[in-house]
C-alpha cells in the first residue's frame, strides 16, 4: 500500500466519522423538533431554533458528502 493508498483511505475514513456524527446530531434534532411540535402548545421561539438546528445538521451532513464524493472521484483519477 502506498502512501498516497492510506492517506486517502485516512481522510475516508475522517470523513465518514465526521458524517456519522452529522447524521446522529440530525436525528437528534429532528427528534426534538418532532416532540416540540407535538406538544398542545408548542412555543413558537422553541420550535424555531429546534429546526435551525435541524437544518444546520443537514447542511454539515450534505457538505461532508461532498467531500466524501469529491475524495472518491478524486481517487479514481489516481489509479
Amino acid at each position: 500500500m502506498s502512501n498516497l493508498d492510506f492517506d486517502l483511505d485516512s481522510r475516508m475514513r475522517s470523513l465518514e466519522s465526521e458524517w456519522r456524527q452529522a447524521y446522529d446530531l440530525s436525528m437528534a434534532a429532528r427528534t426534538e423538533l418532532q416532540a416540540l411540535a407535538a406538544t398542545r402548545a408548542p412555543n413558537t421561539l422553541i420550535l424555531a431554533k429546534a429546526h435551525d438546528r435541524l437544518e444546520r445538521a443537514e447542511g454539515l451532513k450534505a457538505r461532508i458528502m461532498e467531500k466524501i464524493e469529491r475524495l472518491e472521484d478524486g481517487a479514481g483519477t489516481w489509479l
